[in-house]
């Protein structure tokens, strides 16, 4: 009786530690997996701290490009504006010049002048009334310093072999070339700046109306691309 008493209680001490040890375990277990599950937060907490850094240097970013977006944008509608009244002023001015002078018409790119305003019949000299003509919108050039002149002479399909003047070619093209050359020259002694201007010779492949020798004979005043920014290539005035 006495022995059977002493079994039990060793049995049941042996119970109660073997349940401790499995407890024991099972806890260190489930810290382990706490510690590693914190761990993990922590990492997490760190990416999304630093995806808000990243989202605040790009939001700060935007908004710098944004504002430097408005300003450019700004600018340009004020340069577009500024560029716009300096055309319509132009324009406005070459109006007021053609009025009173029959034969110049004002186009999209500057003043069309007829031949005979200018130049006698198969003639590359200018008129003694072609000189005030032109010294008026000379001074109309230099206050609008920013365009490049380009000046197209034309002229009709009438061959100048018959003519008291002597060319070289006695081709048309040679004629219209040398009518915009003296007006080129008389630009310049009026004090417009030879850099800001050249000139061409169409002679009478570029009639404006092929049924009408008059107004083929003709000496083109365009305004081009402002100098500036001009790059090379041509411009226009605003249509």
């Amino acid at each position: 009786m006495k022995k059977s008493l002493i079994m039990a209680v060793a049995l049941i001490i042996c119970g109660t530690f073997a349940t401790s040890c499995v407890s024991y375990g099972a806890h260190k277990k489930a810290v382990r997996q706490r510690d590693k599950e914190i761990i993990g937060l922590k990492q997490h907490r760190a990416e999304l701290k630093q995806a808000k850094m990243d989202l605040d240097r790009e939001n700060k970013e935007f908004v710098g490009r944004n504002l430097e977006l408005q300003a450019r944008l700004e600018v340009a509608g004020k340069t577009t504006t500024t560029m716009r009244d300096l055309e319509d002023n132009l324009r406005n001015q070459l109006i007021r010049w053609a009025k009173g002078h029959p034969g110049i018409v004002i186009g999209d790119q500057g003043p069309d002048i007829q031949g005979e305003v200018l130049f006698s019949s198969g003639s590359a000299t200018l008129k003694e009334k072609a000189n005030d003509i032109l010294n008026g919108l000379a001074e109309i050039i230099k206050d609008n310093p920013g365009y490049i002149i380009r000046i197209n002479g034309h002229t009709d399909t009438d061959p100048i072999s018959k003519s008291r003047h002597k060319w070289k070619t006695r081709e048309n093209m040679e004629l219209g070339a040398h009518r915009a050359l003296n007006v080129w020259i008389h630009m310049k002694s009026q004090g417009v700046d030879p850099t800001g201007m050249y000139i061409a010779s169409f002679g009478e492949y570029f009639p404006k109306d092929p049924g009408n020798k008059k107004k083929n004979r003709r000496v083109e005043i365009l305004f081009l691309k402002a100098k500036a920014s001009s790059g090379g290539n041509e411009g226009e005035m605003s249509k």
